[in-house]
């Protein structure tokens, strides 16, 4: 079998152009040991590289719609929670401190544990309905899409910004400080329009 192609056993191996896109992000170490492999990249063939950045794109578009969706449905659901501390609790420590608190440094990035909480049924839904290389390159897709996420949130509250990210640090205080229930769009507005959530500023 050449290499890069599907096997039928959807393993992912070092030869497949969905491993070098997973390994950075997942695992550093893991990049650091795959080194010794890169001269296979020239051995992919060009249709397992069109299926592996479709793929990691894919995963760029499903992060947006996820960002959107846990800000809006998870984040934002504290009229819903029984008025006990415990609940209380959780939804302050998850995502109530921000709003609290949103220009504190220190509390703009995801609990690693929620990361991990939100994150691992989510990687199985991906490898329940992709084959592993499909779900491996999406993955690696939205998981880069919230780095970039995470990078940009702190940029909207605590850095000068060009003319987008000002529109949308002015976006992203009103959500804050205007009406907490629109404006879930953190790096865009676009599932704001389809939702019917834009916040007028």
């Amino acid at each position: 079998m050449p290499l890069g192609a599907n096997n039928n056993n959807n393993t992912m191996t070092p030869h497949t152009p969905s491993f070098y896109l997973t390994q950075p992000v997942n695992s550093p170490q893991t990049l650091l040991s795959s080194f010794p492999t890169l001269s296979a990249l020239a051995t992919v063939n060009t249709t397992a590289w069109s299926l592996a950045i479709a793929s990691f794109f894919l995963g760029n578009f499903v992060w947006t719609l996820l960002e959107y969706g846990f800000h809006r449905f998870l984040f934002h659901v504290d009229r819903l929670l029984p008025d006990k501390p415990a609940f209380l609790l959780i939804h302050f420590l998850t995502h109530g401190v921000h709003h609290y608190l949103p220009m504190d440094r220190l509390r703009l990035v995801m609990p690693p544990v929620l990361f991990f909480l939100l994150s691992f049924p989510m990687t199985r839904l991906a490898y329940l309905l992709f084959p592993v290389h499909m779900a491996n390159g999406i993955i690696s897709g939205a998981f880069a899409f919230y780095v970039l996420y995470d990078c940009m949130h702190y940029a909207l509250h605590h850095t000068k910004l060009p003319t987008y990210m000002k529109e949308m640090k002015k976006y992203h205080l009103a959500h804050h400080y205007k009406n907490f229930d629109l404006g879930f769009g953190v790096t865009s507005k676009i599932w704001d329009y389809v939702f019917g959530t834009v916040l007028p500023v």
